[in-house]
Formats: C-alpha cells, sequence, structure tokens
C-alpha cells in the first residue's frame, strides 16, 4: 500500500492543526513545516501527493531565502513577506523567478494547493498554473475542503501517470 504523504507549510500552524487529524483520518501522513528553506528540503527528499502553501511565511535557515527577504525590507519598510509566493514561483517557473533553486525542483502545479489571508494575488498564482480552485482561502476553510481537493489532485495525477504508462 502507498503511503499518500502531503506537504503544509504553514509559518501559523497552531491555528490550524486539528485540520492536520482530519486529513491523517482521510489516508493523509502530514508533513507541517514553518518555513520555505525547511520546505525546499523536505521537496528535495521526497515527492509527495499534493502540497500546501501559504504564500505568505517567514524565512528559515537558508541563507539565501533571508537574504531576499532582507533585500525587500529594506526597499519598503511595509513589506510584508511574500516567501511562499517566491517559492511557488522557483518550483514552477524557475527561468523567471527571482531565487532559483540548484539544481531546480519541478512540481506539477496540479499537486499545489494555496491556503492563505491574501486575496489579492489569485491571477499571479493561475498564472503559473495552479487550478483556481486549489487557491483557498483561510476565511472559507473548513475540514472537508483539503481533503476533497487532495483526492481531486490524486484522481488528476493518477490518470496522467496512467497515460504516460499507456504512451509506453
Amino acid at each position: 500500500m502507498e503511503i499518500k504523504k502531503v506537504l503544509w507549510l504553514e509559518d501559523q500552524y497552531e491555528d490550524f492543526g486539528a485540520y492536520k487529524s482530519f486529513l491523517f483520518r482521510a489516508g493523509y501522513v502530514v508533513d507541517t513545516i514553518p518555513s520555505v528553506s525547511e520546505a525546499v528540503k523536505k521537496l528535495r527528499e521526497q515527492d509527495y501527493t499534493a502540497i500546501i502553501l501559504d504564500i505568505k511565511v517567514l524565512p528559515g535557515d537558508d541563507e539565501v531565502w533571508k537574504d531576499i527577504d532582507k533585500e525587500k525590507r529594506e526597499k519598503n519598510p511595509n513589506f510584508d513577506s511574500y516567501l511562499g509566493l517566491e517559492l511557488i514561483h522557483s518550483l514552477l517557473n524557475p527561468d523567471n523567478a527571482t531565487i532559483r533553486l540548484t539544481p531546480p525542483i519541478l512540481i506539477d502545479p496540479i499537486k499545489i494547493i494555496v491556503l492563505s489571508i491574501v486575496v489579492d494575488k489569485p491571477e499571479e498564482i493561475s498564472s503559473l498554473g495552479i487550478p483556481g480552485n486549489h487557491i483557498v482561502y483561510k476565511s472559507n476553510f473548513d475540514s472537508d475542503t483539503l481533503p476533497k481537493l487532495i483526492e481531486e489532485i490524486e484522481k488528476q495525477t493518477g490518470s496522467i501517470h496512467q497515460q504516460k504508462a499507456n504512451k509506453v
């Protein structure tokens, strides 16, 4: 039996910890992490069924991510860190990303769910290939949302894998 793993990047996880148990009961093992640098490390280590990302997160220990945040803050003292969004750009559009991962980590945009309080970035997120229904606002969030989206991801990625297998 294949273990279905989900990566969840959320720097204020204590507010959403109860949802991890909903996912566990639905059959998913959830790796919760608070920083972009930890997300990069986890994504290099293994494949995930789905990846849940907040677009506003704090930098972790990786100096590159700290530096970009510092530069933006120096230019604009009111800057709110969009490091999760920077990560999405790095994963889905590495040639045009502000931060380029070496070696790159390429993720199918269908696997990404954006869970955020930010409501002014849907066009930018969708332009990267993330389906519109995978952009979920925390104010509209309930216990059924994530399991349903992850099941949809499994169906979509399963049929993509089946199509590739049929071509071989």
